[in-house]
C-alpha cells in the first residue's frame, strides 16, 4: 500500500489544481504490475487527469454502470452506458475545485483471475473540494474494462472556493487576475489563461539548465508561448509551491505576484515566477526562472 499525498501552500493550489485533478486518487504503480486492468486504469486516471471525459468513457462500455452515493446529503446517482456516463463524469469532475489536500492512502488494483473478477478499491479525501472522504470501486469485465464503478463519498460544497491566489481576508483585481490565471493554469486553458493579459503584455521564460530565454509579447506569441509551457507539465503528482505571494497596486507602487516551487516529476527542479500587474490588475509581465529538464521516461500516475 502506498499513501501519496500532493503537498501544496493553498494559496497557490490553482496554478497547482490540474496538477490534481492530477493527484486525484493517486497511485503510482510498479513497473511489475501489468495486465488489463492495471492498464484500463492506467489510462482512465491519465484522462481523468486531464479532465477527458471522452477519453475517460474509452476505459468503459455501454454495459457499465457508475453510480455515486453522497452520505452528506443521502443523494443517490446513477449512470448506465456511455451516454449517460458522460454526464455523471462531467458533473463529478466539476467538484474537484481545489486538489491542494488530495491524499489517497488506499489503492489496490486485482487482475482477472480464474477465482474472480479483477477489482480495484481506493480510499482517500480532498476537504478543501468539500470531500471529508471518498472511496471507489471498480469491477472488471473479463476483457479488463471498467464493468462497475461505485463511488460513496461524502460531499459538500465549500461556501466559497478560494482562488489559487487568494488569501483570506485579501481581495482586488490584481487577486481576482491571479486567480482566474491560476484556474485556468490548472484546466491547460491557454485561451482562458489570456484573458488575464493584454497586447501589451510579455512572458519571459529563462531556462537555467539549458541557458534558453524565450520572449513572448502579445495575444498572438503569448498563445505560442503557454501552449509549449503547460506541455511540460506532464507528471504533476509531485508538486510542490511553499511561496505564493501576492500584492495589490498601491500609491507606492504597481501590483504583483511572487511564487517559487518545483514539479521534479515533470523535470522541473525549480519553478519560479514573478508577475506585474497594469494599472487596472492585469498581467502586465510573467517573468518565469525555470530549471527544466525533459525526463527521460516519465511515470505514469495511477487515479483510480
Amino acid at each position: 500500500m502506498q499513501c501519496v499525498t500532493l503537498t501544496v501552500d493553498y494559496s497557490a493550489s490553482a496554478m497547482a489544481s490540474r496538477l490534481l485533478v492530477v493527484a486525484l486518487l493517486l497511485q503510482v504503480a510498479s513497473a511489475s504490475e501489468d495486465g488489463p486492468l492495471h492498464k484500463s486504469l492506467a489510462h482512465h486516471n491519465e484522462a481523468f487527469g486531464a479532465l477527458d471525459v471522452n477519453k475517460i468513457l474509452l476505459d468503459f462500455t455501454n454495459s457499465s454502470v457508475l453510480k455515486i452515493f453522497n452520505e452528506a446529503d443521502g443523494s443517490l446517482e446513477t449512470w448506465t452506458g456511455l451516454a449517460e456516463l458522460h454526464t455523471g463524469f462531467t458533473g463529478l469532475l466539476s467538484k474537484f475545485t481545489d486538489m491542494s489536500d488530495v491524499t489517497v492512502p488506499v489503492s489496490i488494483i486485482e487482475e482477472n483471475t480464474p477465482q474472480g473478477p479483477g477489482m480495484a478499491y481506493t480510499a482517500g479525501s480532498n476537504k478543501a473540494s468539500g470531500f471529508e472522504f471518498f472511496h471507489d470501486v471498480f469491477v472488471a469485465d473479463v476483457d479488463g474494462k471498467l464493468f462497475r464503478q461505485d463511488a460513496f463519498i461524502h460531499y459538500v460544497a465549500p461556501l466559497a472556493v478560494k482562488g489559487a491566489a487568494e488569501a483570506p481576508g485579501v481581495s482586488g483585481p490584481v487577486h481576482e487576475s491571479i486567480a482566474h490565471h491560476n484556474s485556468a493554469f490548472g484546466k491547460l486553458d491557454v485561451e482562458e489563461i489570456l484573458l488575464d493579459f493584454t497586447n501589451d503584455s510579455i512572458l519571459r521564460i529563462f531556462n537555467q539548465a539549458d541557458g534558453s530565454l524565450e520572449t513572448w509579447k502579445g495575444m498572438a506569441e503569448l498563445k505560442v508561448g503557454f501552449t509549449g509551457l503547460l506541455k511540460k507539465f506532464t507528471n504533476m503528482s509531485d508538486v510542490t509551491v511553499p511561496v505564493s505571494v501576492i500584492e495589490e497596486s498601491s500609491p507606492q507602487g504597481p501590483g504583483g505576484a511572487f511564487t517559487a516551487g518545483s514539479n521534479k516529476a515533470s523535470g522541473f527542479r525549480f519553478f519560479s515566477d514573478a508577475f506585474i500587474a497594469d494599472a487596472n490588475g492585469k498581467l502586465f509581465r510573467q517573468n518565469a526562472f525555470i530549471h527544466h529538464v525533459v525526463p527521460s521516461t516519465t511515470n505514469k500516475m495511477l487515479l483510480v
